[in-house]
């Protein structure tokens, strides 16, 4: 141990009534993250609230979870929600039966 806290114990252990900063989004575990890591796909906050409740982009897939990722990484073969709701229904697609994101399942 080297006497520093981690990013992770820092972000949990504030004073009572600690308010994150306007460009942090608050978890619900108490944590603060930077905002521009909301609703990315990726868990930011411990406890993962930083994917839920979002609103995805029409080029997005919203998960199981409620976090977004892009509509490219849906089916491929990598479980990028993180449930795995992006895997699911797959079929059997190529590339060649796909069209702006519209696939035809074998």
């Amino acid at each position: 141990f080297d006497g520093k806290v981690s990013f992770f114990e820092h972000s949990l252990n504030k004073p009572s009534g600690y308010q994150c900063s306007n460009d942090e989004f608050s978890c619900d575990n108490g944590q603060c993250v930077a905002s521009s890591l909301r609703c990315d796909g990726d868990m930011a906050c411990l406890d993962n609230s930083d994917e839920h409740n979002c609103t995805c982009l029409s080029i997005e897939f919203k998960c199981g979870s409620g976090a977004c990722i892009h509509v490219t990484k849906l089916c491929d073969g990598v479980k990028d929600c993180p449930e795995g709701s992006d895997e699911t229904n797959c079929g059997n697609v190529t590339d060649d039966s796909c069209i702006d994101f519209k696939c035809v399942l074998d």
